[in-house]
């Protein structure tokens, strides 16, 4: 009776180890597969490519490869689109989610292609050229001074920014407007 429960337990073991060995390798077979399509979606369609990575890898990584596809490591006069938009400015960081937008909407700065505007307390509007440079984008304004705009995210989704606008004492965070 002990010699069929070990042996019973000896197949049992060699069953799940077989088991666990086929189901890794279907699991490296698949991730290639994966890596392969990704491979062949970023040179034939690179926008559709860009879509699906954003999904399922970190923010700052989706911002490399759209550095390198849409030609951001230079300067450039179109504003990312993640980017575009009217954000309002407040001193301190608020505690939101990542889908909330700003009911007050005093001081904003707003990100457009080849300006940028500020309205509230300081009312300016300036010619501007956007580059990535990691979680930033750099803003460089007409005067030459640049003006680094950092990209918080928490997943997928840009969630607030943070910069130094100029005209304004320290560090602003910014929240998208309604």
């Amino acid at each position: 009776m002990v010699g069929r429960r070990s042996r019973k337990g000896v197949l049992l073991a060699i069953g799940l180890v077989v088991f666990f060995a086929g189901y890794t390798w279907f699991l490296d077979y698949q991730e290639a597969q994966v890596r392969q399509r990704l491979g062949e979606l970023r040179g034939s369609n690179p926008d559709r490519y860009l879509n699906q990575i954003r999904t399922v890898v970190p923010f700052d990584k989706y911002l490399a490869e759209y550095s390198k596809l849409k030609g951001y490591a230079e300067y450039r006069e179109s504003v990312p689109p993640f980017l575009l938009g009217r954000w309002a400015l407040f001193p301190e960081a608020k505690r939101v989610g990542d889908s909330y937008l700003a009911d007050e909407c005093i001081d904003t700065i707003a990100f457009e292609d080849a300006r940028v505007k500020m309205s509230g307390a300081v009312a300016s509007t300036h010619a501007a050229k956007y580059r990535l440079d990691g979680s930033d984008v750099i803003v460089q304004l007409q005067d030459g001074t640049d003006v680094a705009v950092r990209l918080v995210s928490y997943g997928e989704r840009l969630h607030h920014v943070e910069l130094d606008p100029p005209g304004y004492d320290g560090r602003r965070f910014g929240y998208l407007c309604k």
